[in-house]
């Protein structure tokens, strides 16, 4: 019984650096545009396999092959499908559009990073969200820029998106 609980307690533990690492990640990295909610039904799925694989009834309907492959879902699919462009690749773009003396705004609120899109593409683990940037030029002109995560296509925006 003790071993059962230690291995539960175990697999709540991973289970959940799983899930902080991949919104760290997100947050830091990718600020936002990966659509991380796509794996919290995968990581409970996880923890109900395991702990019903424990129960001594249900062994028979699946084995330990099951439970190693959900385990390597999170890993392979949160490697292979992220965004093409980390935030700071798409800043580097953007550094590549503007003019030489023009600076990018370092922004202090984060939620700035980012804007929601409309977007009739089918993004399957992108959130509807583009990198956002503002510019100052040497004319004190403010620009702004969004970068798609995938393409690392740049935009000039006609209008700012955050007063």
């Amino acid at each position: 019984m003790k071993r059962i609980r230690n291995i539960k307690l175990f697999v709540l533990l991973v289970t959940l650096t799983e899930l902080i690492i991949i919104l760290r990640i997100d947050h830091v990295v990718y600020r936002g545009v990966y659509y991380t909610s796509f794996f919290v039904p995968i990581l409970v799925l996880q923890i109900v396999l395991t702990f019903g694989y424990l129960n001594a009834n249900t062994r028979k309907f699946f084995g330990k092959a099951a439970l190693i492959i959900m385990f390597a879902i999170v890993p392979i699919v949160f490697y292979f499908y992220t965004p093409n462009f980390t935030f700071h690749q798409a800043k580097q773009l953007v550094a590549q559009e503007i003019d030489e003396g023009a600076v990018i705004v370092e922004q202090t609120d984060r939620y700035r990073d980012n804007v929601p899109i409309y977007t009739e593409e089918k993004r399957i683990f992108l959130s509807d969200r583009n990198y956002h940037f503002e510019v100052i030029t040497k004319d004190e002109e403010k620009l702004n820029f969004l970068v798609h995560p995938d393409t690392g296509e740049v935009i000039k925006m006609n209008q700012a998106y955050w007063p």
